[in-house]
C-alpha cells in the first residue's frame, strides 16, 4: 500500500506499508511468522533501546535478541558475541 505519512511532519511524505499475502501455500507460512513477529520484536527493540524499563522486561521474558541486553542472546551466538566484543574492546584501546 502506497499512503501519505499520516502525523509524520506534515503530510507530505509517502510511506508504503506492508502488505502480507495468506494465501494457505505452506511456503507463505514462515513469511507469515516472520513478518508478524519481526515488525512487533523491533518496537519492542527500539524502546528498550530508548530505556524503557517494560520493554526491558518483555525482551527479557520473551528472549526478544537485543545487543545491549546480554539476557536476550541467543545461547548458540553468545560466544561469537562476546569474542567480537572482546576484539572491539581491544581496537579501542589502540
Amino acid at each position: 500500500a502506497v499512503h501519505h505519512g499520516g502525523g509524520v511532519g506534515i503530510g507530505l511524505s509517502i510511506h508504503a506499508g506492508m502488505c502480507l499475502v495468506c494465501d494457505g501455500r505452506r511456503e507463505m507460512d514462515k513469511r507469515i511468522v516472520t513478518v508478524l513477529t519481526t515488525d512487533p520484536g523491533i518496537g519492542i527493540v527500539r524502546h528498550a533501546d530508548a530505556g524503557y524499563e517494560r520493554a526491558i522486561e518483555i525482551a527479557k521474558k520473551h528472549k526478544v535478541w537485543h545487543p545491549m541486553i546480554r539476557d536476550t542472546w541467543p545461547d548458540d551466538r553468545r560466544k561469537e558475541i562476546e569474542l567480537i566484543e572482546k576484539e572491539v574492546e581491544k581496537s579501542l584501546q589502540k
